[in-house]
């Protein structure tokens, strides 16, 4: 789970970075990222060890990912909306209270349309991801009401001291072009996404529902070929890890 965020950490700061071309602007929503999370896991682990949810590897790392992705998202949310209004010749205060006033109730709407949906995950029959379900949806909830909070506190300290302000917009002729052909042209491109997006789901029809990964490994790997030679020799369970419960009224670690 510790390459799993530095990575993800990794890949958001080089986001920012393309997209704002700016070290300082990266560093106030990483800030607010990094708090988010930690807030995160530690209510959640709250939770689990006093037993009011259960958790796996699984909703472990599904949390980490669905925090830093959303608190992401919900930043460039505040920036974006500052730097446009900055763009039309608004004040910083202005652009502040803007920002505020437009992008609170997107957050909140994206956010309950997460963790609602993840919540519902306790009804499944399944524990692989009934477990899924509580720690995803708190951990949602908390990134929600972080932005809610924390975003606009870090928005005006980084207008005050001048680390969000937005950089020369660049020209994007490829893009400007795309949005000229789509704004001509509407309804043959409409007609063109209509017969793409078909033929890309055509893999469905041949797609079996398998909690087995190893029905999604090319047979060619070695890893395919190795459970392929035990499964000639040994059990079907064979290579599983045995896992033994032992509960004690003492502390076994010193017995």
């Amino acid at each position: 789970m510790v390459k799993l965020t530095i990575v993800t950490i990794i890949l958001i700061i080089v986001l920012l970075l393309i997209a704002y071309r700016s070290i300082t602007i990266a560093l106030i929503p990483l800030f607010g990222v990094l708090t988010m999370l930690a807030v995160a896991r530690g209510i959640v682990s709250f939770l689990v060890q006093n037993g009011f949810i259960g958790i796996s590897s699984f909703a472990s790392n599904m949390l980490v990912s669905l925090v830093l992705g959303a608190s992401t998202d919900y930043a460039i949310f505040y920036l974006g909306r500052y730097q446009e209004a900055r763009q039309k010749g608004k004040d910083k205060e202005s652009s502040y209270y803007e920002s505020v006033a437009n992008v609170p109730h997107v957050i909140l709407g994206s956010g309950l349309a997460i963790a609602g949906p993840t919540l519902c995950l306790t009804l499944t029959h399944l524990d692989y991801f009934r477990t899924l379900g509580p720690p995803c949806a708190v951990s949602m909830i908390v990134a929600v009401l972080g932005a809610l909070t924390l975003g606009p506190a870090l928005l005006t300290i980084g207008s005050k001291i001048g680390w969000i302000q937005p950089r020369k917009p660049r020209a994007h002729p490829i893009w400007r072009s795309v949005g000229t052909i789509i704004a001509r042209w509407p309804v043959p491109m409409i007609a063109v996404a209509a017969l793409i997006i078909p033929l890309c789901i055509l893999g469905l029809t041949t797609y079996k529902v398998s909690y087995n990964d190893r029905d999604f490994a090319p047979a060619s790997v070695e890893s395919s070929t190795g459970y392929a030679a035990a499964d000639k020799h040994y059990p079907k369970s064979w290579l599983n890890n045995d896992i033994v419960y032992v509960k004690s009224d003492h502390d076994m670690r010193n017995t």
